[in-house]
């Protein structure tokens, strides 16, 4: 770490007359980790690099700038400025035609550089390294994090570990980015949202109150709302499309959304994480199927294509076969009770209708239990009328 005082010592051997700022040692001030920073003045006329600020102003000779700790924190060459209570200390480098100002810190080893401008209550710490953005409110940025090519990031923003933002990305709200999440390719993230682990966002996606972690990946143009994609899933468009409610997409799921889709349900293959284990396959609108509300809990209903074209019903923790879930509604509605009933003929109906939408019926009809349960509906279609359980005649 620099000491005050060689730092002082430190001035470049260029001539005052081409030297843009010096440091008034007199104008000092001790920040709260004990660091003593100095106002600059500026020594000539120049405009200030203005980044993606299309008010910044004329610096004059005399112009009173920031505070920095040593020579090192501010170029004496390019357009860069730190102006206003704004702050650039330890070994902090700011360069080029980058700009800090209004309450603005950058310390430790962070490097802004390009055309950035960082303003408001901005914090940039360790060693991350931010060039031609835009960063203000109080989005704070730690550890070594590498932002790039024109992104914004406002409001509460927080960035860390060695995240990557690059390419007109937009973030604002109280987003977390940690890890070694990517983010680039014009993507926008709001709300109250989680990107962690490896995850990979990109192609115009715009993500907003959603949790994305572990080795997931979303590329679009696509717009998901209140949702969670981990695990190693994978969900995409070809077209800008939305996908929104509080839906669950995990382990090696992969969704391609081609319509605007609400779903409640969870994704997901029923043996778990494994990447050799059938996956659900989404690819087209008829690879999935829901129906709501359902059941006594007014539950969700989704049905699903796995990778090797078996159909899963999958609602609350229920994730399974169909074969299984048959049974299972059997088990649990299967009594006598007229409201038990109701409910287990409402099960029977969604996976009969599930099937002609995505066309399993050939698969229902190949079990004997299932073509029992299913008698009536065969029935009916087979223009022998429709009949649900025993009809009493009159004597």
């Amino acid at each position: 770490m620099y000491s005050p005082c060689l730092a002082l010592q430190k001035v470049t051997t260029m001539s005052k007359a081409k030297r843009k700022y010096e440091i008034l040692k007199d104008v000092k001030q001790k920040l709260t980790d004990g660091t003593t920073v100095y106002r600059i003045v500026a020594l000539k006329d120049f405009q200030p690099g203005n980044g993606e600020d299309s008010n910044a102003s004329l610096v004059k000779t005399g112009t009173l700038g920031g505070w920095v700790s040593n020579y090192g924190n501010l170029s004496q060459s390019g357009s860069c400025w730190i102006s206003d209570e704004a702050v650039a200390c330890h070994k902090a480098k700011v360069t080029e035609n980058a700009r800090l100002k209004d309450f603005a810190w950058v310390r430790h080893e962070a490097k802004i550089h390009g055309c950035s401008l960082i303003s408001h209550y901005a914090n940039i710490n360790d060693r991350a390294d931010i060039s031609d953005s835009f960063i203000s409110d109080h989005v704070t940025i730690h550890d070594d994090v590498h932002i790039e090519k024109h992104c914004y990031l406002y409001n509460n923003v927080c960035i860390r570990d060695k995240a990557f933002l690059s390419d007109q990305v937009e973030i604002k709200g109280s987003v977390r980015v940690t890890d070694r999440a990517k983010i680039w390719d014009r993507a926008t993230i709001h709300g109250m949202t989680l990107v962690s682990g490896r995850s990979n966002i990109y192609s115009r996606v715009w993500l907003d109150s959603m949790t994305v972690i572990d080795y997931a990946k979303i590329h679009g143009p696509l717009h998901l709302i209140s949702g969670t994609v981990c695990g190693h899933a994978e969900v995409f468009a070809s077209d800008r499309v939305e996908l929104c409610g509080n839906f669950n997409i995990r382990h090696y799921a992969k969704v391609h959304v081609v319509r605007n889709m609400a779903t409640n349900g969870i994704i997901r293959s029923t043996m778990g994480n494994h990447k050799t284990s059938p996956q659900p396959m989404i690819l087209q609108s008829g690879d999935w199927f829901q129906i709501s509300p359902m059941g006594s809990r007014d539950a969700t209903l989704l049905f699903y294509r796995m990778s090797d074209q078996s159909i899963v019903a999958s609602t609350g923790c229920f994730c399974d076969t169909i074969e299984n879930f048959l049974k299972r509604v059997k088990t649990t509605h299967g009594s006598l009770k007229q409201e038990q009933t109701n409910h287990y003929w409402d099960y029977v109906s969604a996976v009969w209708t599930a099937a002609n939408r995505m066309n399993f019926k050939d698969q229902l009809v190949k079990d004997k239990n299932s073509r029992r349960i299913f008698k009536h509906y065969i029935d009916a279609e087979n223009g022998e009328g429709f009949k649900r359980g025993k009809t009493r005649t009159k004597p």
